[in-house]
C-alpha cells in the first residue's frame, strides 16, 4: 500500500515495484524522475490492492497480449549478461546459435508476466499492415532521407555505437537531450523542411498508436498519470514518445539503454512493404533468440535487457534499410534540468514509499 513519509532511503527500489521496466535503480536520476516512477508504481499498487484476493485479471488489452504465442527462453543458447555486452551478429543469427522467430502471428517474451514485464512484444504482421502501407512508407522514407541531409550525427557511448555501411548519420527527431547542458536540443528539419518534419511526427504517432493496442492497460494508465502530472516533451501529438532515432543500413552491438519506458522499433525499405524476406534480426542474446524483421515490422522491446541489431541480409544488400527507434529517456522525464522546482503534486509522489 502506498503511503507518504519523509524516509526516502529506499525510494529508488520501492518505486519500481510492478514497473521494473521503467527504471534501472543504479542510474543517477533526478527527483522528478523519482516522483514519476512513484506515480506510475502507485497506479499498479492500487490495482494490486483491489485484486489481491483474485487471480490475475486480464484486461481487454492484456488479453490481446495474452493471445500472442509466447517465446520461451532457450537456456542452452542463452549468453550470460557479462559476456553478452558488445556481442555482434552477422546477417544470420541462427548460424550463431540463436532461435529466430518472425511476426506472422505476433509474439511475446515475458521476463515477469505477473508484473507485465516483457523483453519483447512482436506486433502481428497483419496488424502492422493495417496501418503501414506503400504510400505512407514512401512519404516516411522521403522524409527520413531529408532528415539525414539536415542533421549531424548524434554521438552515442562506445558500448552502444553501431555501424552504418552507408555512413549515414544517427539522427534524432524530437527532443534531443542536451549533453553537458540543461534542457533539450531540437532537430533542424522542422525549420528547413516543415512538411518532412510533419511527416515524421505523424509517423511517430502512428507507431505509438499501433503499440498501444498491445500495451497492458496498467501500463497505459500509469504512463498517462505520470505524463499528466509532469508532462515531458513528446514528438508531435504523441502521448509519450519523446524522440525517435534514425539511421540507414545500421547494425549495433549488444547493449542496454538508459531509457524510462519500453521502446518501439521499426525498419523500412523503399518499395518493399509486402516483402516476406527477413531484412535484419533484432537479437536478445541473454535469452537465446532473435526476431527476424521484414519491411514494416514493428516490435516493442525492453531497453534494459541486452539487445542488438544484426547486419542486413543478402536480398537487401543493394537497398537502403531505414532503421527507426522511438523512445523515452529518463532525462526526458526529468526534463534534463534539476534546477526546476518540483510542483506540489510532484513533491507528493517524490515523498511516497510503499509498504
Amino acid at each position: 500500500m502506498a503511503t507518504i513519509n519523509n524516509k526516502n532511503n529506499n525510494r529508488r527500489n520501492e518505486s519500481v515495484r510492478g514497473f521494473a521496466l521503467t527504471w534501472n535503480s543504479k542510474n543517477n536520476t533526478s527527483k522528478r524522475t523519482v516522483a514519476m516512477a512513484n506515480a506510475m508504481a502507485s497506479v499498479n499498487d492500487k490495482n494490486h490492492q483491489q485484486n489481491r484476493r483474485k487471480k490475475v485479471r486480464w484486461t481487454k488489452k492484456r488479453d490481446k497480449i495474452a493471445g500472442l504465442p509466447e517465446i520461451s527462453t532457450n537456456v542452452d543458447k542463452s549468453t550470460d549478461p557479462s559476456i553478452a555486452k558488445g556481442m555482434t551478429f552477422g546477417s544470420s543469427p541462427a548460424d550463431m546459435g540463436l532461435d529466430v522467430y518472425t511476426s506472422d502471428k505476433g509474439l511475446v517474451h515475458w521476463t515477469e508476466p505477473l508484473r507485465c514485464i516483457f523483453s519483447v512484444v512482436v506486433i502481428p504482421r497483419h496488424n502492422t499492415m493495417e496501418t503501414v502501407n506503400s504510400k505512407n512508407t514512401a512519404l516516411v522514407i522521403n522524409a527520413l532521407n531529408k532528415l539525414q541531409k539536415t542533421e549531424r550525427s548524434c554521438k552515442r557511448s562506445t558500448t552502444k555505437t553501431g555501424v552504418s555501411t552507408s555512413k549515414a548519420s544517427y539522427a534524432i527527431v524530437g527532443s534531443k537531450v542536451h549533453r553537458g547542458g540543461r534542457g533539450f536540443l531540437h532537430d533542424k528539419l522542422s525549420t528547413v523542411d516543415p512538411r518532412a518534419s510533419n511527416t515524421l511526427r505523424k509517423f511517430a504517432q502512428r507507431m505509438e498508436h499501433v503499440a498501444t493496442e498491445f500495451i497492458p492497460s496498467s501500463w497505459l494508465a500509469a504512463i498517462t498519470k505520470a505524463n499528466t502530472l509532469s508532462a515531458w516533451p513528446t514528438v508531435g501529438r504523441s502521448k509519450f514518445v519523446a524522440a525517435m532515432a534514425s539511421s540507414v543500413d545500421y547494425s549495433a552491438p549488444a547493449h542496454v539503454d538508459d531509457d524510462y519506458l519500453f521502446s518501439i522499433h521499426q525498419l523500412n525499405v523503399d518499395g518493399c512493404i509486402a516483402d516476406n524476406k527477413i531484412v535484419q534480426c533484432f537479437c536478445f542474446p541473454t535469452y537465446g533468440f532473435a526476431i527476424g524483421l521484414r519491411p514494416g515490422d514493428i516490435i516493442l522491446f525492453n531497453p534494459h535487457v541486452y539487445h542488438c541489431l544484426s547486419e542486413k541480409t543478402t536480398p537487401y544488400a543493394e537497398k537502403d534499410v531505414h532503421v527507426t527507434t522511438f523512445y523515452v529517456k529518463t532525462a526526458h522525464v526529468g526534463k534534463n534540468d534539476n534546477s526546476l522546482p518540483l510542483t506540489e503534486k510532484e513533491n507528493y509522489f517524490y515523498n511516497m514509499t510503499f509498504t
